[in-house]
């Protein structure tokens, strides 16, 4: 249907422009609408908005631009996708005149403030297109766009999703003449229904006043996150409210913009710093920063108001777990991983940061998949965002991108690229969804043939020329473990997973194909960084031991017993961002849960702990936190909370928890652990404790399904409802 409709835009000049249709209808009976806008749009019938959704449509690499222009330039000829949304305005129409009004915002599509990566900007032009389908007493007509509709400007004279809003009351109360909208060709891209979730306020915060600092009001939300603001006042006419936001205070109690990307400079040469003003007219107005999320935990005011709210907002992922245990830093840990998960999901998009950078970073994204599946609804993001990463990728070479939607930045073909395997893997094993991976497959292939295409001598050793291949980020010290080691452990894993994958889908040629290059690309990778005489890969630098024996790559056990060696000295996390997920499973996997559990709990700089101890509420970028203060990607090991602590597994032959096993582990320092997550057959509720001469194991099963239980080596069945068992150490 939307199909009829013309693309009509504004002038370039048009900051936030609203669009007018007229109609007239005789007793309407029923109404469906399918629209869109570049960038976001809002919809509005008889004055009243039609729905709650906020940055609409979620964002995808909507066309064409000139990417070869870029700091980091991207030749790739890949997919282009605009979604759309259906909506029903049965409850909006009346009998006579109707009109029909599209508000549009810049979000994405025009978005000239942050230049880190080169202009980023689609167009100059905000657009929509629509569609309606209306059913009254004269029969059933459509209304679609055709250039007959008009615009007028709005009260925001400034909108940026980096920066925030300019609004002018004043400009409430002057009368504009409507102008014709254009008539635009259609972008060369494929129109898509939406089908994931749009993001939504989902509860609210009212700031509490700290001090006033230099005249300047800080404003404390008690915690990191994504918000939008409303601010009511009825100030004199001219008289200014000025909003920063933050997410630290420096020594002096004034708001610190570091950790947001202050450093970046605009193409104006001013810093990055999120800032909403809000000018009055002299009648109570209330403001609403409708195309711009903040991300901090302090505001910074300058001026009076009469009131002030934050909405949190973030994609409509619930969250469908509890966690809790013996100790408080593992608590605080899944606590600020949901936190900051959740504050990163924009537009079905994972991302790396809700500030500074925004972006879909794949190796982010990729790291916490288990852990979001196990702690969000995250069925329908995931399926979006694969299909982002699909998109993004060459139609001739096979290569992924770092980001999805693509939107520049750096990063590696293991961590980073190895998105393309590893979250349809994971999505398939945990949804059980064949036909979704069938979808995928051909893109994993043509992936996979690249990384073959990049290899010498069987290491993976480069992407792009000239562009990035990281192996390892974010170490506590310099990264000294080698890229080429890391990104040939990684292309293991892809093509492990590979094998399991090319068998579920009949691919079974496929699946022969590649479980021979993985030995081949093992075996290279212990010819140059194997130490037979110490059983150690790179001299177990920064976690090699850890990457040696997740890639299976320990033939005699050695590797494991280093690697324990290693971290019960250490005592502290020294590995990167990919790596501290892999050693922590590592080791809760196969036998050493207290080293793990010891290095979870640690008080050195490299630890989790360190963040907790400075009032972080989310998890940060560095251990250190010389960054953003709200990355996800340190999160991956939550994802141990459930499927070690808890034990909630599944068979090696099953998808879908079909065939549900619990396996969990009991650090002896842990007293006890509580917890649930919804799987495809229901809700799982697991807890235990122990004491010195004994373990307590409950789980509560939906009732039909049937469990395997491994505790102490022997093995239990289980039935729906409540199961207790009580196992004596030996």
């Amino acid at each position: 249907m939307i199909e009829n409709g013309k693309w009509i835009a504004c002038p370039k000049e048009a900051e936030v422009p609203v669009i007018r249709k007229t109609f007239r209808l005789n007793q309407p009976e029923a109404g469906k609408i399918e629209i869109t806008g570049l960038g976001f749009f809002t919809l509005f019938v008889n004055g009243q908005r039609v729905t709650e959704d906020r940055f609409v449509p979620a964002l995808t690499d909507y066309h064409v631009r000139p990417t070869h222009k870029w700091h980091y330039p991207i030749f790739d000829e890949r997919t282009h996708r605009i979604l759309y949304l259906s909506y029903d305005l049965t409850p909006f129409l009346q009998d006579g005149e109707n009109v029909l009004e599209i508000r549009l915002g810049p979000g994405w599509y025009r978005q000239k403030e942050r230049a880190c990566e080169g202009r980023m900007s689609y167009g100059d032009q905000l657009k929509a297109l629509f569609a309606a389908e209306i059913t009254d007493a004269d029969g059933t007509r459509s209304i679609c766009s055709d250039g007959t509709e008009t615009w007028t400007p709005t009260e925001v004279v400034f909108s940026n999703l980096y920066i925030g809003e300019v609004h002018d009351a004043r400009l409430l109360d002057e009368a504009k003449e409507p102008q014709p909208v254009e008539v635009v060709d259609a972008p060369e891209s494929l129109l898509t229904l939406q089908d994931c979730p749009s993001d939504r306020v989902i509860r609210t915060i009212v700031p509490k006043l700290l001090h006033t600092v230099n005249g300047r009001q800080i404003y404390d939300m008690g915690e990191n996150i994504t918000v939008q603001i409303r601010v009511t006042a009825s100030g004199t006419p001219g008289d200014r409210i000025r909003m920063r936001f933050a997410e630290n205070l420096d020594e002096n109690g004034e708001a610190e913009f570091h950790s947001t990307g202050s450093y970046y400079k605009r193409p104006n040469r001013q810093p990055q710093i999120q800032e909403d003003v809000f000018i009055c007219s002299g009648k109570t107005h209330t403001f609403f920063t409708e195309y711009v999320w903040h991300a901090c935990r302090y505001i910074e005011v300058e001026g009076t108001f009469d009131e002030l709210i934050a909405e949190v907002v973030h994609t409509d992922a619930p969250v469908i777990s509890e966690f809790r245990c013996g100790s408080e830093i593992i608590e605080w840990i899944y606590d600020a991983y949901l936190r900051a998960q959740l504050g990163n999901l924009h537009n079905c998009i994972p991302s790396d940061c809700p500030h500074r950078e925004r972006l879909g970073y794949t190796g982010d994204g990729q790291l916490v998949a288990k852990a979001a599946m196990l702690t969000l609804d995250m069925k329908n993001v995931y399926r979006k965002w694969v299909r982002d990463i699909m998109d993004g990728q060459d139609i001739t070479s096979g290569h992924i991108q770092h980001t999805a939607p693509l939107m520049g930045g750096g990063g590696g073909p293991g961590g980073w690229g190895g998105a393309m395997v590893i979250v349809p893997d994971e999505y398939d094993k945990h949804y059980d969804d064949k036909e979704f991976l069938a979808e995928c497959y051909p893109a994993m292939r043509s992936w996979i043939m690249y990384l073959r295409n990049h290899t010498e001598q069987d290491l993976l050793v480069r992407e792009e020329p000239k562009g990035w291949c990281l192996g390892d980020w974010a170490t506590l010290y310099p990264i000294r473990i080698p890229e080429i080691f890391v990104n040939s452990c990684y292309l293991v894993d892809m093509l492990r997973r590979m094998v399991r994958i090319a068998e579920r889908l009949g691919h079974s040629q496929d699946a022969r194909a590649y479980r021979a290059y993985g030995q081949r690309v093992k075996q290279a990778i212990c010819d140059k960084y194997y130490d037979k005489g110490t059983g150690s890969f790179c001299g177990g630098v920064q976690g090699a031991d850890a990457y040696g024996v997740w890639a299976g790559l320990d033939a005699d056990g050695r590797t494991l017993k280093n690697l324990a060696k290693r971290y019960d000295e250490m005592g502290y996390y020294d590995t990167g961002f990919l790596c501290t997920a892999i050693l922590t499973d590592v080791l809760m996997k196969n036998g050493h849960e207290n080293t793990a559990y010891a290095l979870l709990n640690s008080q050195h700089t490299g630890s989790y702990a360190n963040m907790k101890n400075h009032g972080a509420t989310t998890l940060w970028e560095h251990f250190d936190g010389h960054a953003s203060h709200n990355h996800p990607m340190f999160g991956g090991v939550v994802q141990n909370f459930f499927d070690s602590l808890l034990g909630i597994g599944q068979a090696e032959d099953s998808v879908g928890y079909q065939k549900l096993r619990f396996a969990p582990v009991f650090p002896e320092k842990l007293p006890y652990v509580n917890g649930k997550t919804v799987l495809p057959c229901g809700e799982v509720r697991v807890s235990w404790e122990q004491d010195a001469d004994e373990i307590v194991f409950c789980a509560e099963l939906p009732e039909g399904v049937t469990a395997e239980c491994v505790l102490l080596g022997k093995t239990y069945a289980l039935n729906g409802g409540l199961n207790v068992l009580t196992v004596k150490k030996s």
